[in-house]
């Protein structure tokens, strides 16, 4: 759980736009490098902060304080629903 909550923790900075983060730039992996050739979206490029949605949604689970920043990156999942609080 606590490597969970620094992963989480640190991401927060891009999530919220506070700083920004080019994707796969220092990658030592070939397939890392064959995707951002091709295009792939995620692989190249800046962060989109957006696709932390899902992430903080499921954090805010367990964390409320991190509810804010969730709904400021979008909606709910529609799973979410099921899941209790």
């Amino acid at each position: 759980m606590r490597s969970l909550k620094r992963a989480v923790t640190w991401l927060v900075p891009y999530a919220s736009g506070r700083m920004i983060h080019d994707e796969f730039v220092h990658s030592q992996v070939d397939y890392d490098a064959e995707r951002a050739a091709a295009g792939v979206k995620g692989f190249k490029g800046l962060f989109d902060a957006h696709d932390a949605s899902e992430t903080y949604w499921l954090a805010s689970r367990f964390d409320a304080n991190l509810e804010t920043l969730a709904r400021s990156l979008g909606k709910p999942p529609d799973y979410l629903a099921i899941c209790g609080k």
